[in-house]
């Protein structure tokens, strides 16, 4: 009987289970090897979950991607900066 709860104590139940090892406490755990040319996208890819995008998506995102490049147009005309540095020796420091 177990001290503890006052229950018989019960043997462990081993299950066949070849996928799990039974490995002692005081032994070191084995290092699984990586694999170089593994992805979570060629796992995604030969495991069968990766979903194609949507088409309607697609699109969407085309016409965001349309609306953020016309806000973030870039200007490399730096004519600001000669303004900029002519204002700063009319402020009289």
């Amino acid at each position: 009987m177990s001290r503890r709860n006052n229950q018989p104590q019960s043997q462990p139940v081993l299950v066949y289970n070849p996928s799990l090892l039974l490995i002692p406490r005081h032994e070191p755990a084995d290092v699984i090897p990586t694999q170089r040319d593994s992805s979570i996208v060629d796992w995604l890819e030969t495991s069968g979950r990766m979903l194609p995008r949507d088409p309607a998506e697609s699109d969407n995102y085309l016409e965001e991607e349309e609306e953020i490049s016309e806000l973030i147009a870039v200007d490399d005309n730096f004519s600001d900066d000669d303004v900029l540095e002519g204002n700063e020796d009319d402020s009289g420091e």
